[in-house]
């Protein structure tokens, strides 16, 4: 053999390692959505525009909540978007009473920041975590506003020149308050790319008239890429501090100021400062026994309060021993006690979230209170200087407002605070919040009552009964989030009792904060809202039972427009597996198991109902072994079969739970047979035959919304990534130039199709197709009114027979991958040529419609088993000896690649042991024209003796 010829060898070959080391290093590398739900069968991922969540069953577990949160984000941070070397943790925390741990993290890119990236995993803690070998399990993870690495750029602005800038526009010529610049990762705006920027704050120094923003700035081009107003205007209320107002109406002469006590209170005496405990009182010890001054002002752990002029400071002088007490606002005028009231509700609000989140420090500073502002009817809270800020009396817009300085106006700032101190995003969910932070710790759904006088309120969270989902205002829309609660608060009183009901709303409402990634948009709660509540009130990581309050939940939830996910009453388990190949001729039994959910399993109502080569479904008993415990017994029948089958059982209250749910519409398929043979694979990663329209009946649907082979771009109604572990392309339908747009890219005014290549089954037993699809049809003004149809040809296309059919409704219908297999057999002749069809269609109304296929595959299952052909050299048996049987091979004898179905037809050189020697002849045949010996590729028998041996080789039958 020449140099030449050698070197050409050994080329091809490193080409073909590295390619299938490349494959496998995407395979271990880039694990999406599709490795969790395979992980861990179902797992279920919800979408939005800019977040995803994947929830409902317990995932990885581990030894420490640390490593279970750890190991999960190594292996599965790209299903949200992030690697693990990106994410920086920013709080760890113990929720719902320790049950839960709580690991919050944030996106970076080379020490960048991602501006609102949140990143969350929920860690369930083992009922014994005394006992060795307790696993702790992840049964939570979500991502908001993480983006993909960005283009960072040549740094030509300097920050210290960015205040200049901003203050050249005459928008902002009033900012005299400036912060320090910071280099950040601002994810994309309107469909954008993500922008490399300078981060600074600025504000005014007039408190009246406060304005405040954060700048981004492109830092190469100097582009002011996006403002942020930073001053959030709120809900107001009024109580007073020292002599507070009481209840939760505002400082007036029939509402007079009532003396309480001020925990937190710095006292100074003698050089000494302490705070006040819980019941007001101090003591300063070890000092000497003469005239000692002793002072107090409004300046506590939590709150510093602030007005117009001098502080207002208390002072007194003792000779130790002594009793001296210091008494606020003893005037009771307005001033005095917007000051005494901010301080008292300040702490007041602290406390009640911090009690109930005993490891969160993020609020554990002092927030400054500027009380009596010189304006009216408002009051604030803004980032920069970081302060809550409220108004004294007056008019303003005709209406004529008391101080603003009251308990819930209070509540509602701090709570601003709070959603700052998180990470999130203040809009519609900042102001929701916050309101909840009054609903909650006051059981009062008014907002600033008496704010415009005698009978009015600033709002009515049980009046305004918002619905999702809200495309308004920020306060109004904050009013979707704040209803839920107050309703849900409602419903656990109604079940619990008012008193533990409120409670228990109390401290799943802060046990939820720890979890939640926010918003979306405009509107404050959303479907994402729910699911992180009932992955916090859960007790055992799967929700498909329930969890301990998910009726009152799911009936907050959806009295404001929000459905919750479906629940079981009673579960169905089939403990021992469901056999999908079955022996011939020979009757199959397993056990399943009814077991109480939501409700309790009815005894001895548990059936099997059986259909045999697409007949009828047949009905019958099946035999119990114990209460609630039954024997599925499939028929004997011959080679080939396909049987299909569903069980049902009762609950006590006579409705129908069925396995699989959507039964019969939805069975389980088993064929009888030996093996299963892969004739055709596509994950779509490459161009495979498919396309798109049918030519006797042409696609209808505008152009944007045909079936197209892509990675595609999230929205709420399309998925964001394939199936395929090691991919990213599969077939959908049309691919929008934005992610997270819900119609520009979905099937408008009619139908398309895509089409399969021709598909040879084998006479000699069953055929078997399998896909994933993705269709959503349940969003939009005319929501479940189409259906996604997949057909079914062996005449080339004359006449197609209904494969499946989804929707208008029920299951399927919502996005997600679903995974589908049927027979051949129950719809074309054995042996025949096939193709499919998979049409999505937007008829009549107009309505949002999208679909996507990935990962096809035909599968042979053979009666009989091998005869001794083989095609020498053609290792992945796919009917050809060519470069990719090389690939195979390579990846099976050096990468841990899957076991070859025929490995004597690997055997290319016939040495009788598989080797190197083996891709090298094959490489000669197919580069150089060597004649292999012996003679090869070819279909015949194997003369030789060796003890290689063959599975199943069908393409020689």
């Amino acid at each position: 053999m020449t140099r030449f010829r050698r070197a050409l060898i050994v080329l091809c070959i490193l080409s073909a390692i590295l390619f299938a080391e490349e494959r496998g290093a995407r395979a271990e590398d880039e694990p999406s959505d599709s490795a969790l739900l395979r992980d861990f069968p179902g797992l279920s991922v919800s979408r939005g525009p800019d977040r995803i969540a994947v929830y409902g069953r317990p995932m990885t577990a581990a030894r420490s909540a640390e490593s279970a949160a750890g190991e999960w984000l190594a292996a599965y941070s790209a299903a949200l978007g992030v690697t693990p070397e990106q994410l920086v943790l920013r709080r760890k925390n113990l929720v719902r009473y320790g049950k839960f741990t709580a690991f919050a993290y944030a996106q970076q890119y080379h020490g960048r920041p991602v501006e609102g990236s949140q990143v969350r995993v929920l860690v369930l803690e083992p009922e014994d975590a005394s006992v060795p070998g307790a696993l702790w399990r992840v049964v939570y993870a979500a991502a908001s506003r993480v983006v993909s690495p960005p283009k960072f750029r040549t740094v030509v602005i300097r920050p210290e020149t960015l205040s200049g800038r901003i203050q050249r526009d005459p928008r902002f010529r009033d900012l005299d308050r400036f912060g320090d610049a910071e280099r950040v990762v601002l994810p994309p705006l309107r469909g954008e790319e993500s922008r490399d920027v300078w981060k600074i704050p600025a504000a005014n120094s007039d408190l009246a008239k406060a304005r405040g923003f954060t700048f981004f700035v492109d830092v190469e081009s100097g582009e002011l890429v996006e403002v942020r107003n930073e001053v959030c205007h709120a809900d107001l209320e009024g109580t007073v501090s020292g002599f507070v107002t009481p209840g939760g109406f505002p400082h007036s002469a029939s509402n007079p100021p009532e003396e309480v006590v001020l925990p937190g209170a710095e006292v100074s005496a003698a050089g000494v400062i302490v705070e006040a405990d819980a019941d007001g009182l101090y003591r300063i010890v070890d000092l000497e026994e003469e005239p000692t001054d002793v002072s107090t002002q409004l300046t506590g752990p939590w709150i510093e309060v602030r007005i117009p002029g001098p502080e207002t400071t208390l002072e007194a002088v003792a000779t130790p021993p002594a009793t001296v007490d210091l008494v606020f606002n003893e005037s009771g005028t307005e001033e005095s006690t917007a000051e005494a009231t901010v301080f008292a509700y300040g702490h007041a609000t602290h406390d009640f979230y911090r009690d109930r989140f005993p490891d969160f420090e993020g609020v554990d500073q002092t927030l400054v209170a500027n009380t009596n502002v010189d304006s009216s009817c408002s009051a604030f809270f803004t980032t920069f200087p970081l302060s809550i800020n409220f108004f004294t009396s007056g008019t303003a817009n005709g209406n004529t407002c008391p101080n603003t300085a009251y308990r819930s106006v209070v509540a509602h700032e701090y709570g601003h605070f709070v959603v700052y101190k998180l990470g999130l995003a203040q809009g519609a969910f900042g102001e929701g919040f916050s309101d909840v932070m009054s609903v909650l710790q006051f059981d009062d759904p008014i907002i600033a009552p008496d704010l415009f006088g005698p009978g009015t309120e600033r709002r009515d969270i049980v009046e305004a009964n918002q619905q999702f989902p809200c495309a308004g205002e920020i306060h109004i829309c904050g009013q979707i989030l704040g209803g839920v609660w107050w309703d849900l608060r409602l419903e656990l009183g109604d079940t619990l009792g008012m008193v533990d009901g409120l409670t228990e709303a109390q401290q799943l409402f802060v046990d939820w904060s720890a979890v939640t990634t926010g918003g979306s948009g405009t509107n404050s709660a959303h479907e994402g809202t729910i699911i992180e509540v009932l992955v916090v009130d859960d007790d055992d990581g799967d929700l498909q039972n329930g969890t301990p309050h998910a009726a009152e939940i799911c009936t907050a939830f959806a009295a404001h427009g929000i459905e919750g996910p479906a629940f079981d009453t009673v579960g169905l388990a089939f403990d021992e597996g469901r056999p999908e190949l079955l022996e011939a001729n020979v009757v199959t039994t397993f056990p399943v198991r009814a077991f109480a959910l939501a409700g309790e399993p009815a005894e001895s109502t548990g059936l099997l109902y059986v259909s045999v080569n697409g007949g009828p479904f047949v009905e019958s008993s099946m035999p119990t072994s114990a209460p609630n415990e039954y024997t599925v017994e499939l028929p004997a029948e011959e080679c080939p079969s396909s049987i299909r089958y569903y069980v049902t059982v009762e609950d006590a209250d006579g409705e129908l739970v069925t396995s699989p749910r959507g039964a019969p519409d939805h069975s389980f398929l088993a064929v009888t047979g030996i093996s299963e043979i892969d004739l055709f694979v596509d994950d779509f990663e490459s161009a495979n035959g498919w396309s798109v329209g049918d030519p006797n009946d042409p696609d209808t649907a505008t152009a944007s919304g045909r079936w197209v082979r892509v990675n595609p771009l999230r929205s709420p109604a399309q998925p964001e990534a394939d199936v395929t572990v090691d991919g990213t392309i599969c077939y959908v339908t049309g691919q929008g130039n934005t992610a997270g747009a819900l119609t520009t890219h979905d099937v408008d005014g009619g139908k398309t199709t895509l089409v399969s290549p021709e598909l040879n089954t084998l006479p000699q037993g069953s055929s078997v197709v399998s896909y994933w699809r993705w269709y959503s049809n349940d969003r939009g003004p005319a929501p479940n009114e189409d259906v996604f149809r997949v057909e079914l040809t062996e005449d080339g296309g004359d006449t197609w027979v209904e494969v499946e059919s989804v929707g208008p409704d029920g299951p399927g219908t919502s996005g997600g991958w679903v995974f589908h297999r049927f027979d051949v057999s129950e719809f074309a002749t054995l042996g025949a040529a096939i193709q499919l069809r998979f049409v999505a269609e937007d008829t009549g109304a107009a309505s949002v419609v999208e679909a996507a296929i990935d990962d096809f595959r035909l599968t042979f299952i053979p009666c009989e088993p091998w005869t001794g052909e083989i095609i020498r050299g053609d290792c992945n048996v796919d009917g050809e000896a060519v470069l990719t049987d090389v690939v195979f091979f390579l990846e099976y004898s050096f990468l841990g690649g899957p076991t070859p179905d025929c490995l004597d037809a690997c055997d290319a050189d016939d040495s009788g042991v598989l080797s190197l020697g083996d891709a090298i002849a094959l490489l000669e045949v197919l580069f150089i024209g060597a004649e292999p010996v012996p003679p090869f590729p070819g279909c015949g028998e194997d003369e030789s003796v060796d003890t290689l041996s063959c599975d199943f080789f069908p393409v020689c039958q």
